[in-house]
């Protein structure tokens, strides 16, 4: 895996007591980029594949070409939870 700077959300979620992992991802071809934590690769799998599919839908309104995620398991559920600096304002101005 290559290191790239990390963004401020990899940074913040990588500060969330009892995660599994936080990443962040390239959104065009889903490799993780930078990994907090344990992720085996299975799991890697899912997640790539996982960016890949929202990188699809992020492009449409974004620029952003890495996002950040949290990798959690919860009742021997595993869950992806991967959030963007600047989805957030581009639907707003998409919007008005």
């Amino acid at each position: 895996m290559t290191t790239s700077p990390p963004d401020p959300v990899f940074e913040e979620l990588a500060t969330i007591p009892g995660h599994v992992a936080s990443f962040s991802a390239d959104l065009g071809s889903g490799q993780l980029l930078n990994v907090n934590g344990e992720i085996n690769q299975e799991q890697a799998t899912v997640i790539q594949k996982l960016m890949q599919d929202v990188g699809q839908l992020v492009s449409r309104y974004s620029h952003n070409t890495t996002m950040a995620g949290l990798l959690s398991a919860t009742s021997g559920s595993t869950a992806v939870t991967a959030s963007s600096t600047d989805v957030e304002d581009s639907l707003v101005r998409k919007v008005t």
